[in-house]
């Protein structure tokens, strides 16, 4: 996909099947956790988890805007690039991101599946509500990736 024919809609596409995917796995774990199917075994280390689970998605979610961020960076500063590389080189740099954003949310849940503590729930709902806050949109696009809306009519 090089810009054009619905490549937009793949790419928002992708990023509702990253959430679904976050949602579910959400729901799972509350739904074992709550229903007394699951025990969670390393209840007595929480205070363990709770210092890793700041420490680890922290720095996933610090590390994925700073790449984001970057790459955005270098993107509007490089007059050579075409308005499609622009556009796959932005695709590129907020899957990072969400990736990192989506891995930082993930493991606070397996923290909350773990300890059974509900401050890991809460922690991974909000890592979720920013993964959702980061969807694709025609106005952010062009102002991250630094193109004209022109250029952005052409390639969508």
């Amino acid at each position: 996909m090089n810009g054009g024919n619905g490549s937009f809609a793949v790419f928002k596409l992708m990023h509702r099947a990253m959430l679904i995917g976050q949602l579910l796995f959400l729901g799972v774990l509350f739904s074992l956790a709550y229903l007394d199917v699951w025990k969670s075994p390393l209840a007595s280390a929480d205070r363990i988890f709770q210092v890793l689970a700041i420490v680890v998605c922290g720095t996933l979610f610090f590390i994925g805007n700073h790449l984001f961020k970057k790459r955005c960076a270098a993107l509007k500063n490089d007059p050579f690039i075409s308005a499609a590389e622009k556009f796959e080189q932005y695709r590129f740099a907020n899957i990072i991101q969400w990736i990192f954003l989506e891995g930082a949310a993930l493991f606070a849940c397996i923290c909350f599946f773990l300890v059974g503590n509900q401050v890991y729930l809460v922690l991974g709902s909000l890592l979720v509500f920013l993964f959702i806050l980061q969807a694709p949109g025609k106005t952010k696009t062009m102002l991250q990736a630094g193109l004209s809306m022109s250029e952005l009519e052409e390639l969508l």
